[in-house]
């Protein structure tokens, strides 16, 4: 997560999917993979990333994500609901 808020989103997809990979089911690690995935210009995967999220869970939403995952600093809360946007997320 620390690579992602920082921008550096090569790195942030090299660990989301390592992460992946032991643990597919996680809801959590296919929503910071989307984001970083649309936030570094790769639609495609970032809206496949969305498409996975959806199918373990069809109530996900952007809405969901507001009012569940927590942020320290609000900056960083608007930075991964953008990149949730761009991939696609409905709200």
């Amino acid at each position: 997560m620390a690579y992602y808020i920082l921008g550096h989103y090569e790195d942030a997809i090299s660990t989301f999917r390592k992460g992946i990979s032991s643990n597919p089911a996680s809801e959590r690690l296919h929503v910071w993979l989307a984001a970083a995935y649309a936030q570094a210009g790769e639609m495609d995967e970032a809206e496949w990333e969305v498409d996975q999220i959806l199918t373990m869970n069809p109530d996900f939403s952007i809405k969901r994500v507001q009012d569940s995952f927590p942020y320290k600093y609000e900056a960083d809360r608007e930075h991964v609901l953008d990149g949730l946007r761009k991939a696609g997320l409905p709200s």
